[in-house]
């Protein structure tokens, strides 16, 4: 069986916001008791994440889910610049939003490597010849782009109730990326 995530990317967050929007949030799900309160080896790869708390379901549509007995079953959260891709789910669309065009086929990797390591992001549309930031390209499936985000490892999907009390919260659109590994 292999490990499912969800990422949640707040969008607009900066460098300078990312220390105190990280203590900010993971003080609002301690206090909710979404998560526990101290870092365990609960996520994938060398970083620890804060284990599912009592109240984790409050939050999550699949209330009979058994998350507390996976090993992986953690909120990881991710405080540097990265692309929130959707893992092995592949990628199937890179779509200019002003023409629609699909740019699959472009040089798009190593505009992502640019945007990663903060140079030029620009990637010209294959279709209409226009500019824009690699970020303002529409992914299918959905990739983010971001300095902050939230994944929930094995979590069932999350309560659109939550999601919308995230976003208050944070006073930030997010976008979700759903992803296998």
């Amino acid at each position: 069986m292999s490990d499912s995530f969800i990422t949640i990317v707040p969008t607009r967050v900066t460098a300078d916001e990312v220390t105190e929007i990280s203590k900010r949030t993971i003080d609002w799900l301690t206090k909710r008791e979404i998560i526990s309160q101290n870092l365990t080896d609960c996520v994938l790869g060398q970083n620890k994440g804060y284990s599912p708390g009592p109240k984790y379901n409050d939050i999550v549509d699949d209330i009979n889910y058994e998350l507390k007995k996976l090993k992986t079953n953690g909120l990881e959260i991710i405080i540097n610049r990265q692309v929130f891709h959707n893992g092995e789910n592949g990628l199937n669309e890179i779509r200019f939003q002003k023409c629609g065009a699909n740019n699959i086929d472009s040089d798009w990797g190593e505009i992502i490597d640019s945007w990663d390591n903060k140079e030029n992001d620009v990637l010209k549309c294959s279709e209409c010849n226009n500019e824009t930031s690699i970020t303002n390209y529409d992914f299918r499936p959905k990739w983010g782009f971001g300095e902050f985000g939230l994944t929930f490892w094995n979590w069932p999907n999350l309560k659109n109730d939550f999601m919308d009390d995230l976003k208050r919260f944070l006073n930030k659109d997010i976008e979700m990326i759903y992803g296998r590994l």
